[in-house]
């Protein structure tokens, strides 16, 4: 049960520094004008990176999946 719980607290954790990294600018500018500024030669459309939201909600159902399994099905640490 502590590697849920574990792996629920990190779950968040990411999530909540996603959040404020995008929301809250450090240094004024967000992840997006950063980006902007560095000069490469391919950049992906911006519809690209809206798979992470697939990505976090997956990882959200594989987290919270945990809660529910029986003890018998978790693995041996």
């Amino acid at each position: 049960m502590l590697i849920v719980i574990i792996n629920l607290i990190f779950y968040l954790f990411v999530v909540t520094m996603n959040f404020l990294a995008n929301y809250l600018p450090f240094n004024g500018q967000t992840s997006g004008e950063v980006s902007d500024k560095l000069d490469v030669l391919f950049t992906p459309a911006g519809y690209v990176f809206s798979v992470w939201g697939l990505i976090y909600f997956l990882l959200a159902i594989w987290v919270f999946r945990q809660f529910f399994r029986k003890a018998s099905l978790q693995p041996c640490l």
